[in-house]
């Protein structure tokens, strides 16, 4: 389980540097900001199964009772995240982020910062307390 999600957290940090990188030009690059969005999308859901499936519930399971709640807390503000991560997506289409190019820019500025504070959130409780609990490499689903 750590080992997949330390590689998800890489795969979502380099997006975020690729679309951070991309949203420094003063016009959008739509093919390359398309791919860059996709693969970020695609990386940060199966991150998310990840730890709604396996990580959380085996944390809660095995970890101290003076941990749980961190844990707890992390999948609260976690599915809170998710919900603006959607709205963000759902409203920043290719169309708009075309017309709307420097509120994007805004924008994405913002849900990458986001996204960083909560990679380094789910690697401060969660990487320490997998390794602690010498957790499996995945549990069934």
């Amino acid at each position: 389980m750590l080992k997949t999600l330390e590689e998800l957290h890489s795969q979502i940090l380099r997006s975020i540097a690729q679309l951070e990188e991309l949203t420094r030009a003063e016009v959008g690059p739509p093919l390359a900001l398309a791919g860059v969005r996709y693969t970020l999308t695609r990386a940060s859901r199966t991150r998310t199964r990840l730890l709604e499936a396996q990580i959380y519930p085996y944390l809660l399971d095995h970890a101290s009772a003076e941990a749980c709640p961190q844990v707890t807390r992390l999948q609260d503000t976690g599915r809170e995240q998710l919900v603006s991560s959607s709205s963000h997506i759902s409203v920043w289409d290719m169309r708009t982020i075309e017309a709307r190019w420097p509120e994007y820019r805004a924008a994405s500025h913002r849900i990458q910062t986001q996204m960083r504070v909560r990679v380094g959130e789910e690697r401060h409780v969660v990487y320490p307390l997998l390794a602690a609990l010498n957790a499996p490499a995945a549990l069934p689903i």
